[in-house]
């Protein structure tokens, strides 16, 4: 773990926080503690705990169905009932008393704080390629956010030690408009596999978006690394929990 984050405890449940962005906004990296399992009752009802312990309501924890993609769902106001059932893969509010989130179990999730908005990624492999972050900044900009002055926190994820893809994923990055900054975060392993770092891609695109490189801070824990404290899909399978991911709007 890098020095810009540490562990902290909310409501006897661990968390892990960003310093550099908790002195911008509220927000938590949820651990097992917080289960997220395949149990809907369950974690329906820890999800209403996890907006406890950000701080806002249930109702104002702004979700989106997650599909792998770059669209971005963005809350100005008070958010309307059916906020929470857009397809979406960033959440971007500039609503005071919300807060955005995202579930993960190996993607990569990414908060980022402006002065009066904040968004909550959730960049796989697959949304990495199509630009996700990138967008999510767009839409921070598109509400007098300015990126210079955004700052990122890049939570655990699935690390290269860890992450083998094949071809399929390479070609996907060499087709698309990200290959530039992408190209370097696969590192030979073997015929035909490589060894992927999508929290490094989602790094660079945060800069090329126009975010400092001293403003992005990665965690760089690996959910595959360490079972006892994260779900990891590639570790664990399909039937794996769920980390969440929130940051409130100050």
């Amino acid at each position: 773990m890098t020095d810009a984050f540490r562990w902290i405890v909310v409501n006897a449940r661990e968390y892990l926080e960003c310093v550099p962005l908790a002195a911008r906004a509220r927000h938590l990296f949820s651990t097992r503690q917080l289960e997220l399992p395949a149990d809907h009752a369950l974690r329906r009802r820890n999800i209403a705990v996890f907006a406890a312990d950000l701080g806002v309501k249930a109702e104002h924890l702004l979700r989106a169905k997650q599909v792998h993609g770059r669209h971005v769902l963005v809350v100005e106001d008070a958010p309307g009932e059916t906020a929470g059932l857009s397809e979406a893969d960033a959440i971007v509010s500039a609503a005071a008393g919300t807060a955005c989130a995202v579930q993960v179990a190996d993607c990569v999730p990414i908060l980022i704080a402006g002065r009066h908005a904040a968004a909550a990624v959730h960049a796989g492999w697959r949304g990495t390629a199509a630009g996700v972050a990138s967008e999510a900044v767009r839409a921070l900009e598109r509400l007098g956010a300015t990126p210079s002055t955004l700052v990122a926190a890049l939570g655990p994820s699935i690390g290269p030690c860890c992450y083998q893809v094949d071809a399929r994923v390479r070609d996907a990055f060499a087709r698309s408009e990200h290959w530039d900054v992408a190209e370097g975060a696969f590192a030979p392993d073997g015929d035909g596999h490589w060894r992927l770092d999508v929290a490094r891609i989602n790094r660079r695109l945060l800069e090329q978006a126009g975010v400092p490189a001293g403003q992005i801070h990665e965690s760089r824990l690996c959910t595959a690394c360490d079972p006892a404290r994260f779900y990891s899909y590639r570790a664990e399978g399909a039937g794996t929990g769920r980390l969440m991911a929130g940051i409130a709007v100050m």
